[in-house]
């Protein structure tokens, strides 16, 4: 990855060359209230991840390989409706069924981090 961007919603600085680490402590820093936001790539814009939430546990993760294309993460929970929570430092009504854990979150910016694509072992919307 070249940069890392958050997860301090009134820091735009860019951390360059992060490595895992660097990423995992800036996502589980996420509170949902003035850290809600992650962002890490080997491109401008593109690729990239971002990692939005923290607040109870409800994390929205996405990547994009091109900016065209957006793969936002399935969790565990499939019930209808909407959960409202704060990303990138302003709230949103995100999906139920994309609300994932701190854990599903890790290992999908890890296999992201790592390998420049979306884990196979979880879902995605596509979109």
């Amino acid at each position: 990855m070249k940069y890392l961007c958050g997860p301090k919603d009134a820091d735009t600085r860019e951390l360059p060359n992060p490595r895992w680490t660097d990423i995992e402590l800036a996502i589980r820093q996420l509170n949902g209230d003035d850290r809600t936001l992650v962002s890490f790539g080997s491109g401008t814009p593109a690729p990239h991840m971002a990692i939005g939430g923290g607040r109870d546990g409800k994390y929205i993760v996405y990547a994009t390989h091109d900016n065209i294309t957006f793969y936002t993460m399935v969790g565990t929970d499939r019930s209808e409706g909407k959960v409202v929570f704060v990303a990138g430092g302003q709230p949103g009504d995100y999906l139920i069924r994309n609300c994932v854990t701190l854990e599903g979150a890790l290992r999908a910016a890890q296999v992201f981090a790592e390998e420049c694509r979306v884990d196979s072992s979880f879902e995605w919307d596509t979109r």
